[in-house]
């Protein structure tokens, strides 16, 4: 089965909101020296530019090394499709990120790390109802980290206006993380947004 994301927006957009992005870790100790050794900085440069939310061209040089040597194992090679599609994400090249997560999703068993990548791909497109559909599926694939898909879903619900919807999953992260800040911030995010229509609601009645 394969996916097709609608790149109805240009190719390439600034990765400006803070949804959270997930490197998929390597199973290194079937990993081959050399193949296994560029799959590995290809992880961590994913990683690192999940944690700054940026990256350069030169960030996927390990990656097409660990893809083009094809010493992979089939889950490690999967692994550094997502990898280097995240570094396309924070490098604004979408419709490359694009072609790795789908590229992963038909050589994996679906994984959940993969339609996770996916939906954040979907809300970059404004896709927000396929980028839920994408949540949902990685949930249902037993995605360990749920509070990441609780505060992703619940940023495609505000999107789509659904201000309860979306606050309640940012209670469900919290429930799962406590203090956590990204939530909280979403949280204030749902309050303000309330209080901004309450007054154009006033301010409509006064007309």
């Amino acid at each position: 089965m394969k996916l097709h994301i609608s790149l109805s927006k240009p190719a390439r957009v600034i990765f400006s909101f803070s949804l959270f992005v997930f490197a998929a870790s390597l199973q290194a100790q079937s990993v081959t020296v050399f193949g296994g050794t560029f799959a590995h900085n290809c992880y961590e440069n994913a990683t690192y530019s999940v944690r700054i939310s940026d990256a350069s061209r030169s960030d996927l040089a390990d990656c097409n090394k660990a893809i083009m040597q094809g010493r992979l194992n089939r889950r490690d090679l999967v692994a550094t499709y997502i990898n280097r599609g995240i570094i396309n994400v924070h490098a604004g090249d979408v419709g490359r990120a694009e072609r790795d997560y789908l590229t992963a999703l038909d050589m994996s068993d679906r994984t959940p790390e993969t339609f996770l990548n996916l939906g954040n791909l979907q809300y970059m497109m404004t896709n927000y109802h396929r980028a839920i559909a994408d949540y949902d599926h990685a949930e249902s694939l037993g995605f360990r980290q749920s509070h990441i898909l609780h505060l992703n879903r619940g940023m495609a619900l505000y999107r789509l206006g659904s201000l309860d919807e979306a606050e309640a999953e940012y209670l469900k992260a919290l429930e799962i993380r406590p203090d956590w800040i990204r939530a909280l911030d979403q949280i204030e995010r749902v309050n303000d947004k309330r209080a901004e229509l309450a007054e154009e609601a006033a301010a409509a009645e006064l007309q």
